[in-house]
């Protein structure tokens, strides 16, 4: 509509106005019980009386006023939906991207982006991508492409990555979503539970729980959580017995041609996982070597071997998933070309090897530690809300 070039040029906020009371100001007319209000994203600003008796109609609407010492004018009106603003917790989650943001700018971390279309999107049996056509898929994570950048010299970055896995929705799920990661190269996976401290603490003001945010972190071993809730010791984890005798303890369905790291996740979903973060948030850490995926394997010391692989839990919700990360070329081949042929068995589409990734290892990649977080989720916990519906906007 040409007629209104120009015509906002000195539109000031709500917020803005609020201090000065002069200034034109504009957004949309909403309605909360018998009051009616002013409302942008700065602030919501009740409707004087002599401001409702300019409007055509009372009813949601946008409008402009100018206000001056002597006069108000409406300079603007139009009708819209009853559908409303977004609601406070979907404001709410745009506000605590844009503070996530800042606080990893002032911890000195490079914000990054990396494709979306790949040839690879991820290496892992259990997940699936959607076919972007010509050998391209919509990626699972920014994971490969992030750890490329640590192989020419970025040594702290951070990405908020809109992912992709299909098949994947419910109250937690969905099958796009925002995935915040960050990765420091010469540095460990204690470095990477010190920033899951301090991101939390970031974030408590904003939480509906301020001092379950406040608190410091548990850290509970795969060992010592089943011991604790399942009542069985982890040993070898190529020996399926007791595990199955445990799942038929607890009257857990299982499959005879279920393996070990099968059972073991039936027994971790059924019995573990819902006590993980209840008191405080949780690290459960030392995750059995099976499942390694791209975290080095620990030396083995004991019967039952582990990886430098941690989840964090914050009321029984799991956030996010770090590892201490594979450098040598070599293993890594080794072990994409083992998920290659766990994705035939299951007769699921089998990815090429990112070629690209493997070679920037070849060529060298610095000690290093990485996490993926579910920003989501996140925001989720932190609000105090049980279903993402209620939080994400679309």
């Amino acid at each position: 509509m040409p007629q209104w070039i120009g015509r906002f040029h000195n539109r000031s906020s709500i917020a803005q106005f609020v201090e000065e009371q002069s200034g034109q100001i504009a957004g949309q007319i909403i309605q909360q019980g018998d009051l009616w209000y002013l409302q942008d994203q700065s602030a919501t600003l009740e409707l004087p009386a002599a401001w409702i008796a300019l409007l055509p109609k009372l009813s949601p609407a946008w409008a402009a006023f100018s206000i001056g010492p002597q006069k108000v004018q409406l300079d603007y009106w139009q009708e819209r939906p009853l559908s409303g603003p977004l609601s406070e917790p979907q404001t709410r989650r745009f506000r605590m991207i844009q503070s996530i943001r800042q606080y990893f700018l002032a911890q000195d971390f490079l914000e990054t982006d990396t494709p979306v279309r790949v040839p690879n999107p991820g290496m892992e049996p259990f997940l699936d991508s959607f076919s972007a056509e010509a050998g391209q898929w919509l990626r699972t994570s920014p994971e490969l492409h992030m750890k490329r950048l640590l192989c020419r010299g970025y040594d702290r970055i951070f990405q908020f990555a809109p992912s992709f896995r299909k098949g994947d929705f419910s109250r937690l799920h969905r099958e796009e979503f925002l995935m915040l990661e960050w990765y420091r190269s010469f540095s460990d996976l204690e470095v990477l539970i010190e920033d899951c401290q301090h991101l939390l603490n970031h974030l408590a003001p904003q939480a509906k729980d301020p001092i379950y945010f406040k608190q410091p972190i548990q850290r509970i071993t795969c060992q010592e959580a089943f011991h604790k809730w399942v009542g069985l010791d982890l040993r070898d984890h190529k020996d399926c017995e007791p595990l199955r005798a445990a799942a038929k303890l607890h009257n857990i369905h299982i499959d005879p041609a279920d393996d070990w790291d099968t059972l073991y996740f039936r027994l971790f979903l059924n019995l573990v996982e819902h006590h993980l973060g209840q008191e405080q948030p949780t690290i459960l850490e030392d995750y059995p070597a099976s499942q390694a995926a791209l975290a080095k394997r620990k030396p083995q010391s004991g019967e039952f071997a582990t990886c430098y692989r941690f989840e964090l839990y914050v009321k029984g919700v799991e956030l996010a998933n770090a590892f201490y990360e594979v450098c040598d070329a070599n293993e890594q081949r080794q072990r994409f070309e083992m998920d290659q042929l766990e994705r035939q068995a299951q007769r699921k589409p089998v990815y090429e090897l990112d070629e690209a990734f493997l070679q920037a290892l070849q060529q060298g990649m610095p000690p290093s530690a990485g996490i993926a977080l579910g920003l989501d989720r996140l925001v989720l916990v932190v609000l105090g809300h049980s279903d993402l519906a209620e939080i994400l906007p679309f």
